[in-house]
Formats: structure tokens, C-alpha cells, sequence
């Protein structure tokens, strides 16, 4: 109860950014899916492009924005590793301010993939909806247990058969999936809501997505919250996490035993400068038990000093951010928070 109270005080702090506005909490309007099941692009009158991609929604005809747009609310963006607590601080924050628009990466993506269920598979979709929300219809068809729930037993049988038709005649292609043009679908989407006045807030694990929004003729009011968590908490809590999704058989929130390690050195470095903020003081015997209790490789290791910053002389080092701009830091391990603008 004491760490649920924690949280629920520190959602406050991040909130004073956020504009509570009248927006809706609903996932929105149902997306439209292309009818051919391939990759196509084809022309309009006025010469832009438009491209249709296979099980994703269609593209918007004006996304070249050849003229400037605004965005009417604030959009808070929590930057930090796989496993620093993001989306619990989200989860948080609704549960008080539901009308704020959630724009989490796995969140969209799985909201996404159940209408990406409804519209090839209706009935299996209404028979699974029954026992199963929107929003882990498309986590189940991916291989997680159905949670259990007020339903009936029957309920739950028809949902099971609904699920092994699924499993025999849908599979999600990770490696061929337009992951570019989903991004750029969901930043257009993010702007879109911003304009009508929803205060937006999402999460982001590398620094190259932030631009990626605001490449596009787009301004707003944009918190950029550094969400840090030290080192061997990631590594504990990355630990932690994969053997629980193994245990309550839910394998979509499984992360690769290396990816949030690395995703450290993507967005921290060694501090260089007193002008640059102090996160965390880390030895290199830390750093290599946190890299140890998943990967035993020595040639590894050193490559992941290296990115952190040791040199071969230094016992210790001075870990700052790599963002270049920034409003907070919020510390999720020991609930420290910091406004520098």
C-alpha cells in the first residue's frame, strides 16, 4: 500500500504540466484498413502521396503538412528506459484524470491491433470481447492467458474456441509490419487531438521520437519529463518483470533480457560537465553485476562500459542525460523530482 500511495502523490507533480481539459476518454473513432493486403501508394489529384499498408490504418492524405499547425493543450512526454515505471505513472495519473489522452506506445499499438481484430474477425471479436477488454483482445491473440473476470463459464468457452480460430488463421508479421508508417499514423493521430484541445501524455525510450512529432509543422506546449531510474533498478526490475509475465503466462510483456541495458546507454552518458544534471553516481562493479544478471560476455561487457562512458581508468562515473532539452527530472526509484524550466 506504501509504494501505491508513493506513486499516486508523485502523479501529482508530473500533472502540474498537464492541462485538465474536457476531452473524451474513449479510444476514439474505429480506423480505416486497407481492403489490398499489401503495401500500395498511389497519388491523389493534388499530387500527395498516400500510402495504404497492410493490417494498419490508412494513412492521412494531408501528412506532408505544407502549412503550420498548433495544438490547443499540453503534451507531456515521459522519456526514459524500458522498465523505469512509465506506464505505471500514466496509470496513475488517469486514474484521477481519465480524460487525459493516453498515447503510450504499447498501449496504441494494442488498441490498434483489437480493431485490427474486429475487422477481419467480427464474430471472434464480439464473442472475445465478451470476456475480454478492447484493449488486451489483440495481448490474448498474441499468446497471454485470458484474465479472469465476472463472466460466466460459458462465457469463457466460447471465447476460448473464438481464440484457437484466431490462432489458426491470424499471425501478427513482426518483421515485415510497417513499424515507420505506424509511427507516423500515430503522430499524426497525437496532432490531430492535440488541435481539438486533449491534453496529451505518452512515452517514449529513445530520443529520436520526440522530432519525429514536431518534424511536421506542429507547436505545443511539450513537457519533456526525463524519467529516470537507475541502472541496477532497471536491471533488478527487468528481472522481475519477465519472470512474472512467465508466471501469470503473459508473454507480450516480456522484454529481452538486454534491451532496456542497452536502451541506459542510449539516453544516459557520463557526465562531463557541472552544468549537466547529476542522475546517479555508478561504480563499474555496478554497472557490470547489473549487465551480469542477465548476460554473461565478457567482450560484452566491456562494449557496454564503453557506451556507458568508462574509460579504462575510472572506478566510477558521473551518469547525466544525453536529451538535449528537457523540463524535469523525476527519479522513479527514489521519487526525487527537479523543474529546470
Amino acid at each position: 500500500m506504501k509504494k501505491y500511495f508513493s506513486l499516486f502523490a508523485i502523479s501529482f507533480i508530473v500533472l502540474e504540466a498537464c492541462l485538465i481539459a474536457g476531452s473524451s476518454s474513449s479510444y476514439g473513432m474505429e480506423p480505416e484498413f486497407d481492403e489490398v493486403r499489401q503495401n500500395i501508394v498511389i497519388s491523389n489529384s493534388q499530387g500527395q502521396k498516400i500510402r495504404k499498408v497492410s493490417l494498419h490504418p490508412m494513412a492521412d492524405p494531408m501528412a506532408d503538412n505544407r502549412f503550420q499547425r498548433y495544438g490547443k493543450a499540453p503534451i507531456t512526454i515521459l522519456l526514459g528506459t524500458s522498465t523505469a515505471g512509465k506506464t505505471a505513472l500514466i496509470n496513475s495519473i488517469r486514474m484521477t484524470h481519465p480524460t487525459i489522452k493516453d498515447y503510450s506506445g504499447d498501449l496504441r499499438f494494442y488498441i490498434n491491433g483489437g480493431y485490427v481484430i474486429k475487422y477481419f474477425f467480427p464474430e471472434e471479436y464480439e464473442t472475445l470481447n465478451t470476456v475480454v477488454p478492447h484493449e488486451e483482445i489483440f495481448k490474448v491473440c498474441s499468446g497471454d492467458k485470458i484474465k479472469p473476470g465476472n463472466y460466466l463459464p460459458e462465457q469463457l468457452d466460447l471465447a476460448k474456441n473464438a481464440l484457437q480460430k484466431l490462432e489458426d488463421e491470424f499471425e501478427f508479421d513482426d518483421e515485415n509490419f510497417d513499424w515507420t508508417s505506424w509511427r507516423d499514423k500515430e503522430a499524426e493521430q497525437l496532432i490531430l487531438d492535440s488541435m481539438k484541445g486533449a491534453p496529451i501524455i505518452l512515452d517514449h525510450v529513445c530520443l529520436w521520437g520526440i522530432p519525429q512529432i514536431f518534424s511536421r509543422n506542429f507547436y505545443a506546449n511539450l513537457n519533456i519529463v526525463i524519467t529516470f531510474c537507475p541502472l541496477q533498478e532497471v536491471s533488478k526490475r527487468l528481472k522481475r518483470r519477465n519472470e512474472e509475465a512467465e508466471q501469470f503466462q503473459q508473454p507480450t510483456n516480456v522484454r529481452e533480457v538486454d534491451g532496456p541495458l542497452w536502451n541506459f546507454t542510449d539516453l544516459y552518458k557520463k557526465r562531463e560537465s557541472q552544468n549537466e544534471p547529476l542522475l546517479q553516481i555508478l561504480t563499474r562493479e555496478e554497472a557490470l553485476s547489473a549487465f551480469r544478471l542477465h548476460i554473461t560476455n565478457s567482450a560484452q561487457e566491456e562494449k557496454f562500459l564503453k557506451a556507458l562512458g568508462f574509460s579504462s581508468l575510472d572506478d566510477k562515473i558521473e551518469i547525466t542525460t544525453r536529451a538535449p532539452y528537457y523540463h524535469s527530472i523525476l527519479n522513479t526509484k527514489t521519487h526525487a523530482y527537479k523543474r529546470f524550466r
